[in-house]
């Protein structure tokens, strides 16, 4: 019973990602004719002690193949304890400073800085683009978001690659994550016409939006919360995969361990938030995206990994209870589950870096190295889920510290 009862519950939350896998494969990227009609925009960082990164970032931005003109960067340094304003300001950037202590997360800092763009003096710009300070930007990237823009209604999301994939295991796991989420979700709901989700950084949200409405995220993953928000509001949020930036991952242990941790957690955070609304909403006014979202922030993950280890915890008993000794053929039922785990993630993770062949500037035996280690950073996963829920009521910010140094002029391939 209780196999059955696991088994119907990962058909319900696998079976639409199975989905979006198929199509993620056999379809085309929606692509977007240039237009020569070119938007205002102004680019919005909020950094915490980032200055080994924040000046590739403005330097990235200045070099942007888009009329200078219409273009400003605003970097918000917060609370911070080195020369991270310093740096910005030196490299162009519109700097700010707050010494106010910030609550959970960074949804305040964002706040603060919207507020500060909000009333600064000169022409307002048709959007702001949001970006971390260990983010870099492929030259293209502005122009091939101003051909995607759509209307005041509609946020977009560019393409997020990896500043660091081949450096470890640990780096890679993490950019097979957001390759996956490229390829596989953001690509297929293009296909299918229904809305995408913000994944943290390099999105484009209108003016009227940022300019009349109050930020209300402060989630422990506010961009998820946020994309919630805004589609209670009857928006979407499109994918453009031509729209390239570059993303730091975690290389140490530890740290991609607690970054992992705060994601499950503000998912089940937000889940009891904005479930109820969710579904109120659809009720209201139908739409598949609404659904889709509820599906994504729900705990079915963690129910699920927490019922089929319980579930492996009894064949395993019952195994050893009729062996005389305890061998390999006594431990049956968790070696069938582990080769069966570490065979689907080698399959996501090997289709994974195969479709992002070419978005991966990695050399080509790293990549072929990610889809071995894969599946054992996938295993991490699995305390992770159990760890989340135990843990809700200790609802703290990972700090992610970044270090890898990386400009587009040095690296002309990714060009």
């Amino acid at each position: 019973m209780l196999q059955t009862i696991t088994s119907i519950l990962f058909i319900l939350f696998f079976s639409l990602h199975g989905l979006y896998f198929f199509l993620g494969m056999i379809t085309k990227p929606i692509l977007f004719k240039p237009k020569s009609d070119q938007k205002r925009f102004d680019f919005l960082i909020v950094a915490r002690n980032e200055s080994r990164v924040i000046g590739d970032l403005v330097d990235s931005l200045k070099d942007q193949k888009y009329p200078k003109d219409l273009l400003r960067i605003f970097v918000l340094a917060d609370n911070c304890t080195d020369d991270t304003a310093a740096i910005a300001k030196q490299h162009g950037a519109i700097t700010f400073e707050n010494h106010e202590p910030n609550s959970i997360g960074k949804g305040l800092a964002i706040k603060r800085l919207i507020a500060l763009r909000n009333t600064y003096k000169g022409v307002q710009s048709d959007a702001v683009i949001f970006f971390d300070a260990d983010n870099i930007v492929d030259q293209n990237f502005t122009q091939k978001i101003n051909d995607a823009y759509q209307d005041d209604e509609t946020i977009l999301i560019g393409y997020r690659a990896s500043k660091n994939f081949g450096l470890n295991p640990m780096s890679s796991g993490s950019s097979i994550i957001f390759f996956r989420e490229g390829h596989f979700l953001h690509h297929a709901r293009n296909r299918m016409g229904l809305s995408t989700h913000i994944n943290g950084t390099g999105f484009m949200v209108p003016n009227p939006i940022i300019k009349n409405e109050a930020w209300e995220a402060f989630s422990l993953i506010e961009d998820i919360e946020y994309t919630i928000i805004q589609l209670l509001k009857e928006r979407s949020v499109l994918f453009v995969r031509e729209a390239r930036f570059y993303d730091e991952q975690p290389i140490h242990f530890k740290v991609s361990f607690l970054q992992r941790l705060r994601w499950i957690k503000g998912s089940i955070q937000i889940f009891f938030m904005y479930a109820l609304k969710l579904i109120v909403s659809m009720v209201k006014k139908w739409h598949f995206s609404k659904l889709d979202l509820l599906l994504w922030i729900t705990p079915l993950p963690s129910i699920i990994v927490i019922l089929s280890l319980i579930n492996l915890g009894l064949q395993q008993a019952m195994w050893l209870s009729n062996a005389s000794t305890i061998d390999f053929q006594s431990l049956r039922p968790i070696l069938e589950w582990l080769l069966q785990f570490m065979l689907s993630a080698f399959t996501i993770g090997s289709m994974t870096v195969i479709a992002s062949w070419k978005e991966n500037d990695s050399k080509w035996w790293h990549k072929l190295w990610a889809m071995v280690t894969f599946p054992f950073y996938s295993l991490t996963f699995i305390p992770l889920f159990i760890l989340a829920p135990l843990t809700m009521f200790h609802l703290s910010w990972y700090k992610t510290p970044h270090s890898v140094k990386k400009t587009m002029k040095h690296d002309p391939s990714i060009d």
